[in-house]
């Protein structure tokens, strides 16, 4: 048998721009850039759980929310991430223990400058290349930084 922890990653837009987050002490990613999202509570759907993941860091919920991908990553305990891309209704941010919100625009995932973890660089274009309603991609990561197509 086979157990993975479930996860949801959301790259949320407005505007041209995507929300990141930039981790908060004490994080596993404190002061580097990431999606929103976060671990599944018992008996909870991945899209159910990506919009209270989304209401919890923004105070918003998405105005439409697509699943683009599955990344399984090969680590103890291997966790099974569910990515969903979609696009915030205007309105402020709520502030949220996780971390700052930071909008960036698309080519700042290839800026070295900006903070981002490892895979967000490799996983957005892959992402933006995806044809909208296309089947979700599948992919496999060996961390910090092997994601590959499965």
């Amino acid at each position: 048998m086979h157990l993975v922890s479930p996860r949801t990653l959301l790259f949320l837009e407005r505007d041209g721009r995507t929300l990141f987050l930039r981790g908060a002490p004490g994080k596993w990613f404190a002061g580097r850039l990431n999606g929103l999202g976060g671990r599944l509570e018992p008996g909870e759907g991945v899209r159910a759980g990506a919009l209270r993941e989304a209401r919890e860091e923004t105070g918003l919920e998405p105005a439409a929310l697509e699943l683009a991908a599955t990344v399984h990553t090969i680590e103890e305990p291997p966790v099974m991430l569910f990515v969903l891309t979609g696009t915030l209704p205007p309105g402020p941010l709520r502030p949220t223990p996780e971390g700052e919100h930071v909008w960036l625009p698309a080519a700042a995932v290839s800026d070295p400058g900006h903070p981002f973890v490892d895979d967000v660089r490799l996983l957005l274009p892959a992402l933006r290349a995806r044809s909208p309603g296309a089947a979700p991609l599948s992919f496999t990561l060996r961390p910090p930084a092997d994601l590959r197509l499965a």
